[in-house]
């Protein structure tokens, strides 16, 4: 085999690794970050054999790597460094992931035509397969909802709850691949976006994953804000997506209770006998709920002790875990649910500003394209893509594990195509 033949070989195994990741995020986190870290491995090893690591040579990989080294530290000053690192020092797989994008493009044409259409065929099977286990207690292959007592269609997920963040976390990237499908026809660009955000609504809601529908709202708001041109479409599918939710919140008890009585529920706060306190001087303020405000007063608490670098990645579980750290039952678990104060806790200050450097870097490009008056000069994709940034690093809401395996590839993944889309537009 000629060497030519083994490198495009090695790029068609790469595509072929790269464009099964949507599909393999729905088996769980085993399979997608094997594909990822194949892919980075892959890489590597074309660009050492062409002899172009210079590829690399990339502002954004300096960014990120300065990350990389804080999160490496922050383990090494840990109380238990042999926990931390296992975290932290295979983190590198990420940050080399991010140029997959960038090199399969380069090389494969039909690159934004492939992912395109796999991701219009995964959110079509998700939506009729949602529906499907709504109306009849299970989908399409026999798998039930979770719960009787706590509502929540999962489709082929089984028994992860992760759908409804599967989706609105993909969102942005399929209406992105969208914009570049028919960046010259802008009728069916709109009502392709018009379908797709409803399709995801409903997706979304009926999983019943309020952070979800949270994060979803957000994404409508921050894209009705600053695309200009999609303001119509967005308004559309949201009046469409709004009529849907009265109908099946006024016909299905058990997604009513799951999206608007259990909330307001875990948010009342009950003496020791069970009664509601009513009294004013006796009223306290829930954050989500008590168990949620548990885990982030512990997180408080961590950061306070190691302001600067933090206790370590994937030390929180180790730190509640001690007898000493005890708040109450159910306070202690892998992670405290919420990103930022996730980052304080565990990475202090100095990880949680390399993080959020790229955050508020995002919002101030976003801003400025608010003062561009020529629509045609406003790249969607890019937009739909760095406000993806914004919803997974969103302060203010429950969130997953930020060093999870499975969320750190549905954090990447796109953030790939975004680095290239942003590349393209400075040349």
């Amino acid at each position: 085999m000629s060497l030519l033949k083994f490198e495009k070989k090695i790029n068609n195994i790469l595509l072929v690794f790269f464009l099964l990741i949507p599909f393999a995020l729905i088996t769980g986190a085993f399979l997608p970050d094997l594909f990822l870290s194949l892919s980075s491995v892959l890489l590597i090893f074309l660009l050492f054999r062409k002899n172009e690591l210079g590829f690399l040579k990339k502002k954004i990989f300096f960014y990120f790597l300065i990350l990389y080294f804080s999160f490496i530290f922050s383990s090494f000053i840990s109380s238990n460094i042999r926990l931390s690192l296992e975290t932290s020092v295979f983190y590198i797989r990420f940050i080399v992931f991010v140029f997959v994008a960038i090199y399969l493009i380069r090389k494969n044409k039909n690159f934004f035509n492939y992912l395109f259409y796999i991701m219009i065929i995964i959110y079509s099977v998700l939506f009729f397969d949602t529906l499907f286990q709504f109306i009849n207690g299970k989908n399409i292959i026999g798998l039930h909802y979770l719960s009787e007592s706590n509502f929540r269609n999962t489709s082929f997920f089984g028994n992860r709850g992760i759908l409804g963040s599967y989706t609105v976390r993909l969102l942005p990237l399929l209406l992105a691949l969208i914009s570049i499908k028919f960046y010259k026809n802008l009728f069916y660009r709109n009502y392709i976006i018009i379908l797709f955000i409803f399709v995801s609504g409903v997706v979304i809601l009926l999983s019943g994953e309020r952070t979800a529908l949270f994060l979803f709202f957000i994404f409508i708001l921050l894209t009705f804000i600053f695309i200009k041109d999609l303001r119509i479409p967005i308004f559309i599918s949201c009046l469409v997506f709004i009529l849907f939710s009265i109908l099946a919140l006024s016909n299905s008890q058990k997604l009513y209770s799951r999206i608007i009585n259990q909330p307001i529920n875990q948010m009342i706060v009950k003496n020791n006998t069970g009664e509601e306190l009513n009294e004013i001087n006796k009223k306290k303020i829930i954050i989500f709920s008590s168990i949620y405000e548990s885990h982030y007063t512990i997180a408080i608490k961590m950061f306070k002790e190691k302001p600067i670098f933090g206790h370590g990645p994937k030390m929180f579980r180790d730190y509640c875990s001690k007898p000493e750290n005890y708040l109450k039952e159910g306070a202690c678990t892998t992670h405290p649910h919420n990103v930022f104060l996730q980052l304080l806790s565990e990475t202090g200050i100095v990880g949680t500003f390399i993080v959020y450097f790229y955050f508020f870097f995002i919002i101030i490009q976003l801003v400025r394209n608010l003062f561009i008056k020529s629509n045609k000069k406003i790249d969607q994709p890019n937009i739909f893509l760095m406000i993806l940034v914004l919803i997974n690093l969103f302060p203010f809401s429950p969130s997953g594990n930020f060093f999870n395996n499975w969320l750190n590839v549905i954090y990447y993944y796109p953030l790939s195509i975004l680095f290239y889309l942003s590349q393209r537009k400075k040349n």
